[in-house]
């Protein structure tokens, strides 16, 4: 039902643009509520709606239409030249052509509709649909409320008795389309476990862009603080247009602050006890050159340039054991959820481990001593992804840090990048926190990684660029989200890429848990699915990897 909605909701939009012919043909009549109305909450609506209305002419229903504004009627049934409508819209003096200079014009498909129309007329479709179930009360906004300030998400909900039987409702920011929803079956209220009335609802997330569209700025695709309107319309089943509400919010994501505003940098509040923390290791590798067996000399890569791509998301449960109050070091454990899931080349695994928990204490800083069985795992903390200051710090005050880039389960260890300078960036709402948005950029650093995917064992790891931005809240002292997008290159034997491609990598049941005895295989990737995800082994050969760690884009 969502899917045809959806469908109809962009038929509507777009009838007009298409409809010329077949009224010219003379195959189909032109209707007010298809055809004759859009165009004029298109074009019109602006300035000849409500209370406000210019020359007292209202072009929101049939009614208002006809009955015509302070001069009188605009229309003559049946007689489109008497017609001071088509007169104004037709006009060839662009002083007192309809719509005004400034405003969308119509184009030639939707004048000949009007024309057509009035000439045909012009007659209410509606009114031969009045038998049919309406909805029970008019389209209005349960959330959100006109002139409301909003952040981060906005819920947008819609009274179910305000959609007709069998009909949806689209909604709209910015003049832009969201989505279009139908209200739930009967099947759907019962597994959400909601009651038959409750309303038709939307999450505006505010952070994520309009569009896919790279061409356009930053500030096209993004919601930026500011006005925002939220328009919703109501659609019969066969995708005519029946009313339309909106409200205006006020989006508020950023914090006013003074520059030399003090913030609160350091780990360890006795607020938060416990706590999840998802993981997400986004990794894209392109095989850039390969090196033969002589010094200097060249050789392609058979097949051309190849690509690895390896996603993993865990899930971390983080609480807080005991806090010494005078050091302000605290105790913590760390449990690794179950399942794992792990993304290769298109090759989907759901590893399913052990909950494995792992005791640090923390400081102040970020500081953690490592327990033998972490330093034997490679197993990296979770909670402190940057040193910090450990004291109060004013916003326009940088401060040198270290960037511990947790690289996950399958790729254990991290990157560190010593030396770097974090500037605080801006103060603003993340996960309902006021958090301080902290911002790194770097272009040189070493490493050592690891890869069981690939069977490699202590690759060096060259970063060309890096940029992070981490959002740490002063309320709770502890890091709500990281995000670190770094390139770089690794060269390796083409030889070591057997540990992913053994038979006998991962336990019998194809299952291996990260950080085990058993950290060169797989787990499930047979020799033939090693081969089929795109990689090649090529004996005795040096393959430089151009690698990217988090989100593609």
């Amino acid at each position: 039902m969502t899917r045809w909605a959806s469908r109809s909701a962009f038929l509507a939009g777009g009838l007009a643009l298409a409809a010329a012919p077949a009224f010219a043909q003379g195959t189909r009549t032109a209707t007010f509520s298809k055809d004759v109305l859009p165009i004029f909450e298109r074009s019109c609506q602006k300035c000849h709606r409500g209370d406000t209305a210019q020359a007292g002419l209202k072009l929101d229903s049939f009614d208002n239409l006809i009955q015509g504004g302070a001069k009188g009627a605009v229309v003559v049934p049946g007689n489109a030249d008497q017609s001071k409508l088509i007169q104004l819209v037709e006009s060839r003096d662009p002083t007192k052509r309809m719509p005004p200079a400034g405003n969308r014009a119509l184009t030639v498909a939707e004048r000949f509709i009007l024309r057509s129309w009035v000439a045909q007329g012009a007659k209410n479709d509606l009114a031969a649909t009045a038998a049919k179930p309406a909805a029970q009360q008019p389209l209005s906004l349960v959330s959100p409320k006109d002139g409301a300030k909003v952040r981060e998400t906005v819920k947008v909900a819609v009274p179910r008795a305000s959609i007709p039987p069998e009909g949806f409702v689209a909604v709209y920011i910015d003049n832009k389309f969201k989505v279009a929803l139908a209200p739930p079956s009967e099947e759907e209220l019962e597994e959400k476990k909601l009651k038959k009335d409750s309303p038709v609802t939307y999450t505006w997330d505010t952070r994520l862009p309009f569009s896919d569209d790279t061409t356009q700025t930053k500030e096209e695709q993004y919601a930026g603080d500011g006005p925002h309107v939220i328009e919703v319309k109501s659609y019969d089943q066969n995708g005519g247009l029946i009313e339309t509400a909106a409200a205006q919010v006020d989006l508020r994501n950023q914090v006013e602050y003074q520059s030399n505003q003090p913030v609160r940098l350091w780990y360890n509040s006795p607020r938060v006890k416990q706590y999840m923390v998802q993981h997400v290791v986004d990794l894209e590798a392109n095989a850039a050159v390969t090196t033969g067996f002589r010094r200097g000399q060249a050789a392609s890569t058979p097949g051309g340039p190849e690509k690895l791509l390896h996603k993993e998301t865990s899930h971390y449960l983080v609480s807080m054991e005991d806090l010494m109050p005078a050091s302000g070091t605290a105790f913590w454990r760390e449990r690794r959820e179950s399942p794992i899931v792990v993304v290769v080349n298109n090759l989907k695994h759901v590893v399913r481990v052990e909950s494995s928990s792992r005791y640090y204490p923390l400081d102040r800083r970020g500081n953690v001593a490592k327990s033998k069985v972490m330093e034997r795992e490679m197993r990296e903390p979770i909670l402190s992804p940057i040193t910090l200051p450990g004291h109060a710090q004013r916003m326009d005050q940088p401060f040198d840090t270290t960037l511990r880039i947790n690289l996950g389960a399958y790729i254990p260890g991290a990157l560190t990048v010593e030396r770097l300078t974090a500037t605080l960036d801006g103060i603003e709402w993340r996960k309902g926190e006021r958090c301080v948005r902290i911002v790194l950029r770097y272009n040189a650093g070493k490493g050592k990684v690891n890869i069981n995917s690939l069977g490699l064992r202590d690759v060096d790891f060259d970063i060309q660029q890096g940029n992070t931005t981490i959002w740490f809240s002063e309320e709770t002292n502890r890091v709500i989200e990281a995000k670190h997008d770094i390139t770089g290159t690794i060269a390796v034997d083409v030889s070591q890429l057997g540990g992913a491609g053994s038979e006998s990598s991962g336990s019998s049941g194809g299952e291996f848990a990260p950080g085990g005895d058993n950290p060169g295989g797989y787990p499930g990737l047979s020799r033939r699915r090693f081969r089929r995800s795109g990689w090649r082994r090529e004996q005795s050969r040096r393959l430089r990897l151009a690698l990217r760690y988090g989100r593609r884009r």
